[in-house]
C-alpha cells in the first residue's frame, strides 16, 4: 500500500519537475535567442539592398566599391554580402544600361538594421544639381546623394558633376566646412522633375538644433537635419545635432531610419533658425489620446483658447504636443482636417487616457465607427454627456452654423445685429445671450453622426474634447508573450504557485486513498 502511494504520488511530482525545467529551458532560450543581448546586437549582420524603376538593359551596382551585383529588371535588389550593424554602406553604379541613365538615391548610411530604402531610378532625361553660395569664408565640400562632391572655395554658382535622372531624388549634404563659419543648405532634399537649384548660407552666427525622443522602447532610430548631421539614438533622451544652422536659414528634422515595428514621428521638426531651437520633439511607441478638459460655456475664447484650455489639461495629464481642441474651429480647420492641421498620423489608434481603444484610427473616429462611447472621459455624476463640437456628422465645419461666434464669445459685438442671427424683437444683451447657440455633440453615441446631434444655448455648459499624443499603457500587450529576463521574478513566481498546487494536489490524493484504504 505506502509503495503504491508513493508510486501514485511521485508520477505528480515528476510530471510537475518536468514542466518546471521545460519553463526553465524555454526562457534561457528567449534569453538567449529572443531578448539578444547588447553584443548579439552589435554582431548582427543587416542586408543591403532596395528597388530599381525604369531599367532597360543591364545595370551593375557596387557597394564600398565590391560585391558586384548586376540587375536585369525592375524590382527589388540585395546584394549578396551583408554589413555587420553600424557598418557604413555606399551604394555606387559601376556600369551604366545601354538604354536610359541611372541615378542612386539614399546610396550611403548607417546599417543599424536591414536596409531596403536604397532606391535606383533610370530614365532618357536628367538635369543638374545646381548651388548658390554665400557668405562663404574658406573652403566648403558639399556632396550629392553621398556619392557625388563638390568642392567650392568661393561664393556663386556652381554644379554637381553628375546630374539627377528626372523622378530620382537630390540630396545636397555638408562634408566639410571652414572651421570659423557654419554653412547650411536650404531644401537639402527633395525630388528630381527639373533642374535643381538650391541656396547654401555660410556665417559666423548660428543656432544649435535639439530636441527630446520618447516612447522609445526598442531598436534604434538615426535623426538627421536638413538630410544630414546624422545622430543615433538607442534610447529616451535629449539630443542635440552636430552641426548648427546658419542664423534666418531652414531646418528640417526627419527620421531616416525607423526602429522597426513601432514606428517613431517627428513634431516641431522644421522651421527658420532665429535662435536655438530646443522644441523638436521625436514620438515613438505612441497613440492618439481624447480627453476632457472640463465643462464650459460657449464664451472659451476663441480657437486659441479652446487649444489653451487643452494644453493646460494635457500638460498636467502626462500627454504630450500637439495639444488641440477636438473641435470644428473653421472652413479649413475642422476635426476632418485635425491630422493635416496638427501633424497627427491617422493610422494610430484614438484611446482614452488609460488605454481603451476609442477608434482603430482616426478615419474610423470621425466615421462614427467607434468601439466605445466617449462617456467614460468625464464625470458620471453629472449624467453631462454633450460636448461642443461644431461639426457637421462627417467631422467638417458645420455651414452657416453661428457656433456662440465660433466659440469667442455668446455676445454678440457693438453695432447692428444682422437679422438673421436673432430674431428682431430680441433686443437686449441678455436676449441675445439667449438667443445665441452653439452645435454640440453626444458622448453616448458610436455610430455616424455622434459628431453632430443639436444646438444648444451658449450660455450652457457642455464638455472641451482635446486631442493629444500619449505614451503607451503599461497594461497594452506585445505582439508575442515570452520571459525576458526583467521577468525573473514573474517566472519566480509562476514557478512557485504551479509547486503550491502540486503539494496540494498530492496531499489531497494522499487523504483520499487514506479515507479509501479504511
Amino acid at each position: 500500500m505506502k509503495k503504491s502511494i508513493i508510486t501514485y504520488c511521485a508520477v505528480p511530482v515528476i510530471v510537475i519537475l518536468t514542466f518546471l525545467s521545460m519553463l526553465m529551458v524555454c526562457a534561457d532560450h528567449d534569453t538567449r535567442d529572443g531578448g539578444q543581448d547588447s553584443r548579439a546586437v552589435a554582431d548582427a549582420e543587416n542586408a543591403i539592398g532596395g528597388s530599381v524603376s525604369g531599367l532597360s538593359g543591364s545595370l551593375v551596382l557596387q557597394n564600398n566599391n565590391g560585391d558586384d551585383l548586376t540587375i536585369r529588371g525592375d524590382g527589388p535588389f540585395k546584394f549578396a554580402t551583408p554589413i555587420q550593424r553600424g557598418g557604413e554602406y555606399r551604394v555606387t553604379i559601376r556600369k551604366q544600361p545601354d538604354g536610359p541613365e541611372c541615378g542612386v538615391y539614399n546610396a550611403s548610411g548607417t546599417a543599424l538594421s536591414e536596409v531596403t530604402d536604397i532606391v535606383v531610378v533610370c530614365s532618357y532625361k536628367s538635369y543638374p544639381v545646381r548651388v548658390t553660395v554665400r557668405g562663404l569664408a574658406g573652403k566648403l565640400t558639399l556632396a550629392n546623394n553621398g556619392i557625388d562632391t563638390l568642392e567650392i572655395d568661393s561664393d556663386g554658382s556652381h554644379v554637381f558633376n553628375l546630374p539627377i535622372v528626372k523622378g530620382g531624388r537630390y540630396r545636397v549634404t555638408v562634408d566639410s566646412k571652414p572651421t570659423i563659419q557654419s554653412c547650411t543648405v536650404n531644401n537639402a532634399e527633395g525630388p528630381v522633375n527639373g533642374p535643381v537649384e538650391l541656396d547654401v548660407n555660410c556665417s559666423t552666427i548660428s543656432y544649435k538644433i535639439s530636441g527630446t525622443v520618447r516612447g522609445l522602447k526598442e531598436g534604434s532610430i538615426i535623426l538627421q537635419n536638413n538630410a544630414g548631421d546624422d545622430i543615433l539614438m538607442d534610447a529616451n533622451g535629449n539630443f542635440t545635432f552636430h552641426d548648427p544652422v546658419v542664423k534666418d536659414s531652414n531646418y528640417t528634422v526627419t527620421i531616416r531610419s525607423q526602429p522597426g515595428i513601432r514606428p517613431c514621428r517627428v513634431i516641431n521638426g522644421g522651421g527658420k533658425a532665429t535662435r536655438d531651437v530646443t522644441n523638436v520633439s521625436v514620438l515613438c511607441s505612441y497613440r492618439v489620446v481624447l480627453y476632457s478638459a472640463g465643462l464650459y460655456n460657449g464664451d472659451m475664447g476663441g480657437p486659441d483658447g479652446t487649444d489653451a484650455k487643452c494644453a493646460a489639461m494635457g500638460n498636467v495629464s502626462g500627454l504630450d504636443a500637439p495639444y488641440t481642441a477636438f473641435i470644428c474651429k473653421s472652413g479649413s480647420v475642422s476635426v476632418h482636417t485635425m491630422p493635416e492641421v496638427y501633424g497627427i498620423p491617422k493610422h494610430l489608434p484614438v484611446t482614452t487616457p488609460g488605454g481603451a481603444l476609442i477608434a482603430q484610427n482616426w478615419e474610423d473616429l470621425v466615421n462614427g465607427k467607434l468601439r466605445m462611447s466617449l462617456e467614460t472621459l468625464v464625470d458620471q455624476g453629472s449624467k453631462n454627456t454633450t460636448f461642443w463640437s461644431g461639426c457637421d456628422a462627417t467631422g467638417n465645419y458645420k455651414a452657416n452654423a453661428k457656433n456662440c461666434g465660433n466659440f469667442y464669445s455668446y455676445i454678440f459685438p457693438p453695432g447692428p445685429i444682422p437679422a438673421t442671427w436673432v430674431p428682431a424683437w430680441k433686443t437686449t444683451i441678455d436676449d441675445q445671450r439667449a438667443a445665441s447657440k452653439g452645435w454640440t455633440g453626444s458622448m453616448m453615441l458610436t455610430g455616424n453622426g455622434w459628431l453632430s446631434q443639436r444646438e444648444i444655448a451658449c450660455t450652457q455648459n457642455a464638455y472641451l474634447l482635446c486631442a493629444a499624443y500619449g505614451p503607451e499603457p503599461a497594461s497594452v500587450l506585445t505582439a508575442y508573450l515570452r520571459f525576458p529576463p526583467s521577468h525573473s521574478a514573474s517566472l519566480l513566481a509562476i514557478m512557485i504557485g504551479v509547486v503550491g498546487i502540486a503539494l496540494a494536489a498530492i496531499v489531497v490524493i494522499v487523504i483520499v486513498r487514506k479515507s479509501r484504504s479504511t
